[in-house]
């Protein structure tokens, strides 16, 4: 990802020209080169764009590409720039694709990090009220998709985005959405939000609003969570996505709630499911004001009209999700929420659990499969020919009393 984003960037700020060069270290030196002479000034990005190079240039290729491959690439790489310039930044974010396409034959990191789906990333941003003076922060900003689309509301101010990340190859990640984005990725350190190096500089920095999709294992995205909430500024909105149940699991999670609101809770669809994730939900604070008995709106969008197509991963193929959001929106703006919870019995959106009625033939198809299960293994064609003698003679049987007889019976004489 990090081979392909910095090509990209190079071949934005070069207009995709490339010089001659010879072989594929000879095509890593000229995009080097054109980032570098690219940033100069200040000495903060010009740190950092060294070190993206630096990780591009250590970047081993399995194979020897010939240049006319590479000069597919570079071709390629001018025609996505070309439909980035073409396109309003709110509808598309390429690299968000990139990782979500490329993450998709990878599944969750060793580090839990699972990409936020491009169209989520823009509800979130949505969904606490951002303007261009708010300071605007990601504390685990992967691939910068959630502070990208923040910018795309506070009217491009980059000077009032901040993200961090502690894994520095996710960081590059975010380095590059930025560069093709026109930032100059001041705003993006290398830290770990659990530090307290990380609570000092969100202070620094008077934060008023906050999006995140945290590491999802243990503890993790509620220890960061309380971090943040440390540190910001009172009445900062954070919308905070992570598993549905997570503060319900996490011993002392409800402590964040002595002085904050939790005031909305969005059950999301299940996009997460094929990374272990389970329900996953949007969660809604805001800083300084104890929950006390204030109840919490519940959210339910049920389905966002994303397919599954074979080969190219979770795709919108329908166009359902503009609506899908549309009609959200119109709720939410209306206060127009699909359930009330109460704080004092949970901290979940509580899902629907439909109820299927039970027939006659369910039932006795289940009491058949227990009795399958109780004779023991299929091992041979007599134990074949025994099952269907004894589904014959089940089957026959009409009163229930006489039915259970026969299972126990069965259960009994294997």
């Amino acid at each position: 990802m990090i081979f392909t984003g910095v090509v990209l960037v190079a071949s934005k700020y070069s207009n995709g020209c490339f010089e001659d060069y010879a072989g594929i270290e000879g095509f890593k030196t000229c995009v080097i080169n054109k980032l570098t002479s690219r940033f100069t000034i200040p000495e903060l990005k010009s740190k950092k764009i060294n070190d993206l190079t630096r990780s591009f240039s250590n970047i081993q290729i399995g194979t020897n590409p010939s240049d006319e491959t590479i000069r597919v690439l570079c071709k390629c790489c001018e025609e996505i720039n070309k439909i980035i310039q073409d396109n309003p930044l709110s509808n598309i974010d390429i690299m968000n694709i990139f990782f979500s396409e490329f993450n998709r034959y990878r599944g969750k990191s060793e580090h839990g990090q699972v990409f936020t789906p491009d169209h989520i990333a823009d509800l979130m941003s949505k969904l606490i009220d951002i303007n261009e003076n708010d300071k605007i922060l990601d504390p685990t900003c992967g691939s910068g998709s959630l502070l990208v689309k923040c910018a795309n509301r506070n009217n491009n101010k980059w000077e009032n985005i901040y993200g961090n990340d502690f894994d520095t190859n996710v960081l590059f990640l975010s380095y590059i959405n930025m560069l093709l984005h026109n930032d100059g990725i001041t705003n993006l350190v290398q830290l770990d939000s659990l530090t307290q190096s990380f609570c000092q500089w969100v202070k620094r920095y008077k934060i008023t609003k906050v999006v995140a999709n945290p590491p999802y294992e243990n503890s993790g995205a509620i220890d960061i969570l309380k971090n943040v909430l440390k540190n910001v500024e009172d009445g900062c909105k954070i919308c905070w996505l992570m598993p549905n149940t997570k503060i319900e699991k996490i011993k002392n999670a409800k402590d964040i709630l002595k002085n904050n609101t939790l005031t909305d809770i969005v059950l999301l669809p299940d996009i997460f499911a094929k990374v272990g994730c389970g329900d996953v939900s949007l969660f809604i604070f805001k800083k300084g004001e104890p929950q006390g008995n204030k109840k919490i709106r519940g959210w339910w969008i049920e389905d966002d009209g994303f397919e599954t197509v074979k080969n190219q991963g979770y795709q919108d193929i329908k166009h359902k999700w503009p609506k899908i959001e549309q009609d959200f929106l119109e709720k939410w703006n209306q206060g127009k929420y699909d359930k009330e919870i109460d704080p004092n019995i949970s901290l979940s959106y509580p899902k629907d659990v439909k109820i299927e009625p039970v027939t006659k033939e369910d039932f006795e198809m289940t009491l058949l499969q227990w009795m399958l299960f109780n004779t023991g293994k299929i091992e041979s064609q007599n134990t074949v020919q025994s099952c269907f003698k004894l589904l014959i003679e089940f089957m026959k049987i009409n009163n229930l009393d006489d039915k259970l007889n026969f299972l126990k019976k069965i259960s009994k004489d294997k």
